[in-house]
């Protein structure tokens, strides 16, 4: 267990009596001077046990690899998270940042119309950007790409936020200037002013009536707030 490995139970039940087992699930990887442990049972919330296996079993080969190669990269490649134009804060991508560290060496960069800001990475990501990009970041951001440079484009393109739903029942979502419609659109992409509604949206708290003088409020779902699964 303090070398990574989590452990399982399995309940077996008999006529006359009933036993658990312990039970380790993974193996260790040894390369050099580095140790990797693979957890070979997946949990994930709400499958059963059953499904847990299948899912178990699907994905060991991709897990033995996936652990080879990391155990086996000597200089991991770079990945920065953009910075300078309101893009999403450390708390909000805490999760994913935690997740690449495994496989990557993350950091934040700003490009501040310096042109080798971007030159020691690998890949960019650019996530929800809240105002417009400058004529020489394009710039520096497009011989980046060109000189072979990945990014990962997570852009945002509509303004609606839940706060304008705290004093009106309704709002109006306007788009963002953003000053990379020409960028994108050379690329061969354009992202257009759309919202997204899913039917199996996220519950919020919503007022629904009174109890007496008591406001009553129940969970309704909030189509804006789609729920991705596996």
């Amino acid at each position: 267990s303090n070398r990574g490995l989590q452990p399982t139970n399995i309940s077996e039940s008999e006529s006359d009596r009933s036993s658990q087992r312990i039970l380790f699930p993974g193996a260790i990887l040894n390369y050099r001077a580095n140790e990797q442990a693979l957890q070979l049972l997946k949990d994930r919330l709400g499958s059963s046990s059953e499904e847990m296996l299948n899912n178990s079993i699907q994905g060991l080969e991709y897990e033995l690899i996936n652990a080879i190669k990391k155990i086996t990269t000597l200089e991991p490649k770079k990945i920065g998270f953009l910075k300078g134009h309101n893009e999403l804060d450390r708390t909000l991508v805490a999760d994913v940042v935690q997740t690449l560290n495994l496989s990557y060496k993350v950091s934040t960069v700003t490009i501040n119309q310096k042109l080798d800001a971007l030159n020691n990475f690998d890949c960019l990501v650019i996530a929800k950007p809240d105002s417009a990009f400058n004529e020489k970041d394009k710039f520096i951001l497009d011989q980046y790409i060109m000189r072979g440079g990945k990014v990962l484009w997570l852009i945002d393109n509509m303004i609606a936020d839940m706060d304008s739903l705290a004093k009106q029942n309704q709002f109006v979502a306007v788009g963002k200037e953003l000053n990379l419609d020409d960028m994108l659109f050379r690329y061969g992409a354009r992202i257009n002013t759309n919202l997204v509604l899913d039917l199996q949206g996220a519950p919020i708290p919503m007022l629904t009536g009174y109890v007496g003088n008591k406001p009553k409020t129940s969970l309704l779902p909030w189509f804006y707030f789609p729920l991705v699964t596996p």
